[in-house]
């Protein structure tokens, strides 16, 4: 979501606060994450979808953003395999569907509604916070596997990492380390291969 904003931000497409450059500035900080994040929902009220060139973002993002892109190549590897992945983001549902698609992953997002006319109203059903990931989670059936693995790079993901036998903190700033409270891993290296792997 906060690299799209930048996307929409550089095309024009939408005004710039001043918080977008902060957050450039120090992309881990979950203060100025919560705060772009906002501004982005704003920003969109009163356009359609196809305003908002998804496709080609996708495409420019995938292609400059190694990090992003490994851990996606990862867990599509996984998934090869035979394991099951959800993707359990607090991005708008307009990404996170059409990235789950190219990648045939499962999905569940924050979802921003649209009027009649098919134009953001601004009104948000969010995926945001540690309590929302987690009661999602709650409602998969997970009785099925024989691990767990889970992966974030925010504090809100400590509600997927209650779940994980394995949990994996991508790429995170000194202060999501500190805030999580549940054991992590930094690296995507397993120790062992069980029979049945969810991914979430």
């Amino acid at each position: 979501m906060l690299n799209h904003a930048g996307f929409l931000l550089d095309n024009g497409l939408i005004s710039d606060n001043g918080i977008y450059e902060s957050w450039k500035q120090d992309v881990k900080n979950e203060d100025l994450i919560a705060h772009l994040a906002e501004h982005y929902r704003f920003e969109l009220i009163g356009k359609k979808v196809d305003d908002l060139y998804i496709n080609e973002y996708l495409s420019n993002f995938l292609a400059n953003n190694n990090n992003v892109y490994s851990t996606l190549e990862y867990l599509y590897n996984e998934k090869q395999k035979g394991n099951d992945i959800h993707l359990v983001s607090g991005s708008p549902d307009f990404l996170i569907e059409r990235l789950a698609i190219l990648y045939g992953f499962d999905w569940h997002s924050s979802k921003y509604y649209t009027n009649k006319n098919m134009e953001f109203t601004g009104k948000v059903k969010g995926m945001y916070s540690k309590r929302q990931k987690q009661n999602y989670v709650k409602k998969l059936d997970l009785s099925g596997y024989t691990h767990i693995t889970a992966l974030g790079d925010t504090k809100s993901d400590e509600g997927l990492f209650m779940f994980g036998d394995y949990n994996i903190l991508v790429d995170p700033s000194q202060q999501t380390k500190e805030t999580i409270k549940v054991p992590i891993h930094l690296s995507l290296i397993h120790i062992s291969e069980p029979t049945r792997r969810s991914y979430i």
